[in-house]
């Protein structure tokens, strides 16, 4: 009896550090609210730092509404499906790439 609880409380423990870990979409979505708050600081701190002078192209476009779509994850990359619609109605969406550096999300901007 004793060895089932101890088995109990270590899966129950598990799954709540599980829950707790921060996935690319988590990390995607602190990115673009602050996107959308223009808080260039916030996004460069969730950016690889090969990323962050391709940050300048995001406050080019103001938004009002930003939401995610599917996240596919293949490893240590992975792209999440963003949303937007601008300030003056006009709605896209494209793929934010993302990689995991030394355990941890980050947002990727390549260039063209």
């Amino acid at each position: 009896m004793k060895k089932l609880l101890i088995v109990i409380v270590a899966l129950a423990l598990i799954l709540i550090l599980m829950g707790c870990a921060k996935g690319p979409e988590s990390v995607a979505q602190k990115f673009v609210s602050a996107w959308k708050s223009q808080d260039v600081k916030t996004m460069e701190k969730l950016s690889t730092p090969e990323s962050k002078e391709m940050l300048g192209m995001f406050s080019m476009f103001k938004v009002k509404d930003v939401t995610l779509g599917e996240t596919k994850v293949t490893g240590d990359s992975a792209t999440v499906n963003v949303k937007y619609t601008t300030e003056d109605g006009k709605q896209d969406d494209f793929d934010l790439n993302m990689v995991k550096r030394d355990g941890k999300w980050l947002v990727e901007i390549k260039g063209k």
